[in-house]
């Protein structure tokens, strides 16, 4: 039976009695010893076959993040997702390299359509750093001594080319460690020259990979900042177009405001003559008044 990578023979006893356990499928954060997935269990022990009949049945445990903690205090001791896990094995980060091992061949495509399973119910997963900050491609990377898998690295890097520029704990790009593990002179975003003895065909290909990834990511970026401007500049003109258009109801609101007014004063300077005229119509008959009451004591 194959050996799990992920259980010593001190916890391996733990680890059988927390299989009984599993957690509901709801979950998105299991321990490790505790209530580990059943995805966890069959990647664990590289029954690649297994971990896709269960991938595919039940995709919310490929977004579920397997934890393991310190057991006096509760630290973290690592936190991965299962594609983690998998980018961390020697046999994803190099691939196969003797063609002729008919076993390994299968083995490595199982690995890959796992791998592909994952990423498709979980894309976010190429995208998502461990509890020490690595992506699954700085991982893969990692382990890739000089021989590295470039159809995994496509896999991983159409699902989140922005990879490429992503730095790790120690502050390398993929391309750092590219040329770390291939021992590469080149410089960030260049594939190796012809006179680089040292680098491999297979790493060639993860540096074209790479380049690739940088031109794709560059281009989605250029098209979020077009699209972003076009829309700011939407925004702009119908905001433009608004105050125009509130300006000119101001404007006739002004107007209409100007004509009630002298209205108004039209009508306040009739009132006042009209307040004139009776006055001076009760003073003239006031005065009649008084002649025709003179005239009555002279007869």
């Amino acid at each position: 039976m194959t050996e799990p990578f992920f259980c010593s023979q001190s916890n391996s006893n733990l680890f059988s009695m927390a299989s009984s356990a599993a957690s509901p499928t709801s979950v998105r954060e299991v321990d490790y010893y505790l209530n580990p997935t059943e995805l966890f269990r069959w990647i664990n022990y590289r029954r690649w076959d297994g971990a896709k009949s269960r991938a595919n049945s039940h995709p919310d445990e490929c977004s579920t993040w397997i934890v393991s903690r310190h057991n006096t205090d509760g630290r973290i001791l690592w936190r991965h997702l299962p594609l983690h896990l998998i980018c961390m094995q020697k046999e994803a980060a190099c691939g196969v390299l003797d063609e002729s091992d008919v076993q390994a061949v299968v083995a490595n495509r199982q690995m890959e359509q796992l791998m592909d399973v994952l990423l498709d119910s979980y894309p976010e997963g190429a995208s998502s750093p461990d509890d020490q900050g690595m992506l699954p491609l700085h991982l893969l990377l990692s382990k890739a001594e000089g021989e590295p898998n470039e159809r995994v690295i496509n896999l991983l890097l159409s699902s989140f080319p922005n990879a490429v520029d992503i730095r790790d704990k120690f502050g390398r790009t993929p391309y750092d460690i590219l040329r770390e593990s291939c021992g590469s002179t080149g410089t960030e975003g260049t594939e190796p020259g012809p006179g680089d003895a040292n680098t491999s065909d297979r790493c060639r290909a993860a540096f074209r990979a790479l380049k690739r990834a940088r031109y794709v990511a560059d281009r989605i970026t250029s098209t979020i900042r077009d699209e972003s401007a076009n829309i700011v500049a939407a925004v702009q003109h119908e905001a433009s177009n608004e105050r125009g258009a509130s300006q000119k109801i101001i404007v006739r609101l002004e107007e209409e405001m100007s004509k009630t007014r002298k209205e108004m004063e039209a009508r306040d300077a009739r009132e006042r003559g009209l307040q004139d005229d009776i006055r001076r119509m009760k003073s003239e008959l006031s005065m009649t008044e008084s002649n025709v009451s003179g005239v009555s004591r002279d007869l």
